[in-house]
């Protein structure tokens, strides 16, 4: 708690810390806000390459079998062919018989993933035939040895591939058979059953097949992976299984209920369509008997009317996934701490020079006027404040010296307030041609003090090269010590506006340093603005001045609105801001209540109302010449009554490009 309640004191009495703190605040905020974005952004993307990667994948598992598939189904077609060619029916009896154990024993032998073929006729196709029944022969090499058989009809025409062949315009096929115990490897074969036709009228021969092993398909997708994940299957238009690494699955599963589990009907029903349609799609399962992060499924469509499948492990993609995110936010969390150290010792080095000089101004605002103003060698803003600070010290020094030369020559204390009001004048800033000749905008100021010093001030300057910096104020009080708190104000008020350029931070920290600084108890009425050169905006603060006015270009008058906060080094405050725009044509008139308040010997106050018929009586939107028209109505109605008040008007009008 004592290291809290000194940080706050500390905090409370250093516009460096605070001004630290608050970039560094902001700076955090937005590396923070960035690494989130990044981190969501880095991971849709990441799952979208994923999930493009696993079509990929799938489809190049699916080119592998179609070329397995394909080589197997010209060898079938080719060979049905010479069979449908011989019109003899022994003549054709006997080939079939060589077909099948001469004829394809070579590509049996010489193709790992053929295992058998065989031939069964139809035994209707000739009645009265002195054929023999045995009308199926089948071939097949396990363990390298050769083995040949011929099958009575009665075991195989009811089976469900023979079935299918027989049907009416049957294509050729691939099927699993359901049960077929002359196969070589039973439920680990496929076949490729051609249907054959007696080409002349059409009438079902038999059937030709051949007969392939699934585990050597599954050698040639061993390969096929994402990262070291994931694994293959097949299956049909309904989702069965044709082949899946699991036995148990392969033999009795269903790609619905195998994962449908995770997901809700809905999906289930849109995954199953999507593979009798025969649609290439990717699906995600976020739950898994396996995997944390669920699964990705991946299918693609067959040519032999199959399906391929790709599951992958979504931990694999969260994992990177995680992994990038962290990388983000490392990245992130270095780089914003590299720039708000950055931001720390270059606000630092910067502000040293500007602390001495403001407790150098304390002193001699206490009295110490030959207190050393700090050097500073940069021709920037807190160079000028400090040469200003060092003029004014060197010319306050010379006053002093002055009067006692008058005390003791008895001459005139005019001398005093002249040399004050010389003082007060080399702090305001000069208008030149240079200032406005590049930018699309024009300034005319006045400032008449109703003694030899007054309390009035007024600035502009450019914070950068797009935004013009506004100032008015008044000091309570009259003479010296008003001119005093108006040239600590005036110099303060650069050297915190051009590195913070936010008006309502501009007012509250100004507010701060002279309340923290203010043991003679005086305050400064004032209103400080901002406009972006290129689009007329500005933004405004007030501090218990007097509302502005906007002449538009068509001669129409519009008081600004504000929000009144109190004077400034009063009390600690934090200032608001408001918003307007600057048209081109238009002029901002920012003004003192010793325009309003001016007596005639009537005692009449001159008032907002002849104010505005002022403004509204100039015939140019010129500023010098609305100041003049404002002056000059002024003077018409006070005539020679004394003026009791510091009068200042400064004014800025927007123009076209120049």
């Amino acid at each position: 708690m004592v290291i809290i309640d000194r940080f706050r004191k500390a905090i409370k009495r250093s516009f460096v810390l605070k001004l630290n703190m608050g970039i560094m605040g902001i700076i955090l905020v937005c590396f923070v806000a960035i690494a989130v974005i990044l981190g969501k952004q880095s991971a849709s993307q990441m799952e979208k390459t994923q999930m493009e990667h696993g079509i990929l994948a799938v489809n190049r598992a699916a080119s592998k079998i179609d070329m397995l598939m394909v080589h197997t189904e010209n060898i079938a077609k080719i060979n049905a062919a010479y069979i449908e060619a011989v019109k003899d029916p022994e003549l054709r009896y006997k080939l079939v018989q060589r077909i099948v154990f001469r004829g394809i024993t070579p590509f049996i032998k010489s193709d790992p993933c053929i295992t058998g073929a065989g031939a069964a006729l139809n035994p209707n196709f000739e009645e009265g035939s002195k054929l023999p029944c045995y009308n199926f022969f089948y071939n097949s090499i396990t363990d390298k040895h050769e083995s040949t058989k011929e099958i009575p009809q009665d075991v195989y025409t009811q089976s469900r591939w023979f079935i299918k062949a027989e049907a009416p315009d049957a294509k050729p096929f691939w099927i699993r058979p359901e049960s077929f115990p002359e196969t070589s490897a039973k439920k680990s074969t496929i076949l490729y059953v051609v249907p054959m036709y007696e080409r002349e009228n059409k009438t079902f021969i038999g059937c030709l097949f051949i007969e392939l092993t699934l585990r050597e398909i599954e050698k040639a997708l061993d390969n096929i992976h994402m990262d070291g994940t994931g694994f293959c299957f097949i299956c049909d238009r309904d989702g069965n299984y044709i082949m899946h690494p699991s036995r148990n699955v392969e033999q009795n599963g269903n790609i619905a209920q195998h994962f449908g589990f995770s997901i809700n009907e809905t999906e289930k029903k849109e995954m199953i369509q999507n593979i009798r349609d025969g649609n290439e799609c990717a699906f995600h399962l976020p739950i898994s008997s396996v995997y944390k992060h669920g699964e990705f499924i991946f299918i693609t469509p067959c040519e032999n009317g199959w399906s391929m499948g790709f599951a992958v492990s979504g931990d694999m993609i969260w994992n990177k996934t995680k992994q990038l995110i962290l990388l983000v936010g490392l990245f992130s969390l270095i780089t914003g701490t590299t720039v708000c150290l950055l931001v720390y010792f270059f606000t630092k080095k910067y502000s040293k020079s500007l602390i001495a000089l403001s407790k150098a101004v304390k002193d001699i605002g206490e009295g110490k006027f030959t207190v050393p103003i700090p050097k500073y060698k940069d021709k920037d803003e807190i160079g000028l404040l400090t040469r200003t600070f060092s003029n004014m010290q060197m010319e306050l020094l010379s006053y002093l010296h002055e009067q006692e030369l008058n005390i003791i020559a008895k001459q005139d204390y005019q001398t005093d307030l002249s040399v004050a009001k010389k003082i007060q004048m080399s702090i305001l800033p000069k208008l030149t041609h240079e200032f406005t000749r590049d930018h699309n905008f024009r300034i005319g100021a006045t400032l008449m003090t109703a003694k030899g010093v007054g309390g009035d001030l007024y600035d502009f300057f450019m914070a950068d090269k797009n935004h013009l910096v506004l100032i008015i104020g008044d000091v309570c009080g009259k003479g010296i010590p008003a001119a005093l708190f108006m040239a600590v104000t005036q110099t303060l008020q650069r050297g915190i506006a051009v590195p913070t350029k936010r008006v309502d931070k501009i007012v509250t920290e100004l507010n701060t340093i002279l309340y923290n600084n203010n043991d003679a108890n005086m305050f400064v009425t004032y209103f400080c603005a901002i406009m972006d050169i290129r689009t007329g905006r500005i933004s405004y603060c007030n501090a218990g001045h007097n509302p502005p006015f906007i002449r538009k270009e068509s001669g129409d008058l519009i008081e600004l609105s504000v929000r009144n906060g109190l004077p400034i080094a009063i009390f600690p405050q934090t200032y608001t801001y408001s918003e307007t725009v600057l048209n081109p044509g238009d002029t901002l008139i920012l003004y003192t209540d010793g325009v309003t308040e001016a007596f005639n010997p009537d005692q009449e106050l001159f008032g907002e109302i002849r104010l505005k018929q002022a403004i509204a009586c100039a015939m140019s939107s010129e500023p010098s010449f609305i100041i003049d028209t404002i002056i000059r109505h002024m003077n018409q109605f006070v005539r020679d009554y004394e003026q009791s008040d510091d009068i200042t008007i400064l004014a800025v009008t927007r123009t076209q490009e120049p």
